[in-house]
């Protein structure tokens, strides 16, 4: 599995630049599933379709979104984890 994307200082999800370049590192190192920022699907444009089959991607929406989808588990888009409160803590901006 491989988690694209950058965090800002202010908390916010930055949109991955060279897409394509980083998704054949992401296939060249063996990795099924890929997830990236919602604001990279736009970016989705110029990637090969063979690929872009090569993976199962998902698209978080900040950085607790790409922890429960790293972590796995989940019904219907729910995420849970025991230490949810904990989690947050950890990842809200300061």
């Amino acid at each position: 599995m491989a988690v694209i994307g950058d965090l800002s200082i202010g908390g916010t999800i930055i949109k991955a630049d060279n897409l394509a370049s980083t998704l054949q590192v992401c296939f060249d190192s063996g990795a099924k599933k890929v997830l990236l920022p919602q604001t990279s699907a736009v970016g989705l444009g110029i990637v090969l379709a063979e690929l872009m089959s090569s993976f199962s991607l998902v698209f978080y929406q900040g950085a607790e979104d790409a922890v429960f989808k790293a972590l796995g588990g989940g019904i219907n888009g729910y995420y849970y984890c025991a230490g949810i409160k904990e989690v947050e803590r950890h990842f809200k901006p300061r």
